[in-house]
């Protein structure tokens, strides 16, 4: 059962992927038709200074929280969402500040094939495909309070424990916004603190 139609108590959706991004970018991504990984805009501010303080970062992630399941070699750093509702659910350590834009990706435009679902559970990382099952499993573990507990623990990234979507792909096509999805966040759950800013490039690809 998805989020909206299951208890409060399940801030994990299982139909929608999230992405989300400061309100200034949103423009720039429309025009793009879509997400695509940074590594594929060597351009960007963001790429360039990944590469010059961290020149292994994707790959060293690629190798964390892809390369077990897809078990090929790295191709580009990928388009990262998480299930996370942070709108519905406004994490206190995840949320403060200025506006910032949620995109809403029905899961089921990602392609399995090349798309993973991680998390931490009981100390070890897991890797699945994005199946009915595996994100079953993902909002049923994935509680509020664990979420909570969970979110900035790991010096990797903000969002290392908890549930991530990442499309190993090119582009993932976006359908035009609907209000819901291209307005800023509401006062009480706005842009993110400066840790989160810190880790930008794990939830920003793109």
């Amino acid at each position: 059962m998805d989020f909206d139609a299951a208890s409060s108590t399940r801030p994990c959706s299982t139909t929608t992927a999230f992405h989300y991004r400061p309100g200034a970018g949103i423009e720039t991504l429309l025009a793009r038709g879509g997400l695509r990984p940074l590594s594929a805009l060597p351009d960007h501010p963001k790429h360039q200074q990944t590469v010059r303080d961290q020149p292994d970062r994707f790959s060293e992630l690629w190798r964390d929280l892809a390369e077990p399941l897809l078990g090929r070699e790295y191709r580009n750093s990928g388009i990262y969402f998480t299930t996370i509702d942070f709108w519905k659910h406004p994490f206190h350590r995840a949320n403060s500040g200025t506006g910032r834009v949620r995109v809403a990706v029905p899961i089921g435009r990602l392609d399995p094939a090349t798309t993973v679902l991680t998390y931490v559970r009981d100390g070890c990382r897991i890797h699945e495909h994005p199946t009915a099952g595996a994100l079953e499993r993902a909002a049923r573990f994935w509680t509020a309070e664990r979420i909570q507990a969970s979110l900035g623990i790991d010096r990797r990234g903000w969002f290392f424990p908890v549930p991530q979507l990442i499309a190993f792909t090119d582009l993932v096509h976006l359908q035009p916004p609907t209000s819901s999805d291209s307005e800023h966040v509401p006062r009480a759950t706005q842009a993110p603190c400066s840790r989160v800013r810190a880790c930008e490039e794990i939830r920003q690809s793109g």
